[in-house]
């Protein structure tokens, strides 16, 4: 596995490349009942996302500009997966999540990737190493809403790992069961070639 480099010790000496998300912008999370908002990591629970902080000094909720993204990130977590229980499916939450005032993120992908310093393995490679750049960013004094990734098993979707501190500028505008023909979670399914059952 690829190591994205550590963050430099005068990241914060510079300033960070931004990318906006626009009020009015519709997101997407596929979450578990009633963690519509979640940022995790839980209370004295160790941290399990890509970019949840370590020593849990902030929150992170994760969002997708699709439904494509948000079922890559949620189901094809372990690599290559062909099958999805309805079980799995049934268990889950579709929320539309609302931009309620600019997002100002830090795009962890493309051309910025230089001027942070980092490479692509930042979305892709060990978690230890993308925690401790989402620490960096947190603490930066440009203090950004978050970051914007590349997912991991589908890199055509952008997906947004949203710091805690900017949990008023985004609300739930609609949620639903995962497999509500309106959610777009089977054209998902056929994307990914995954048999439900």
């Amino acid at each position: 596995m690829k190591l994205a480099p550590l963050p430099s010790p005068t990241l914060s000496a510079h300033s960070l490349p931004k990318t906006t998300i626009a009020r009015g912008t519709q997101l997407v999370r596929i979450h578990w009942p009633g963690k519509a908002l979640f940022f995790g990591p839980a209370p004295k629970r160790p941290p399990r996302n890509r970019f949840d902080s370590q020593k849990h000094a902030f929150g992170a909720c994760y969002l997708a500009d699709t439904t494509y993204g948000a079922f890559a990130e949620s189901f094809l977590r372990e690599g290559r997966v062909s099958v999805v229980t309805e079980a799995e499916l049934q268990q889950r939450e579709w929320s539309m999540v609302e931009v309620r005032e600019e997002l100002t993120l830090v795009p962890c992908h493309g051309k910025a990737l230089s001027k942070l310093g980092t490479t692509s393995a930042i979305s892709s490679g060990a978690y230890s190493r993308s925690r401790a750049w989402a620490a960096s960013l947190h603490a930066h004094p440009d203090a950004p809403d978050g970051l914007r990734y590349r997912s991991r098993h589908d890199d055509d979707q952008l997906c947004i790992a949203l710091f805690d501190r900017a949990a008023q500028k985004v609300f739930v505008a609609e949620t639903l069961p995962l497999l509500d023909p309106a959610t777009g979670v089977i054209d998902a399914i056929d994307r990914y070639e995954v048999a439900v059952k």
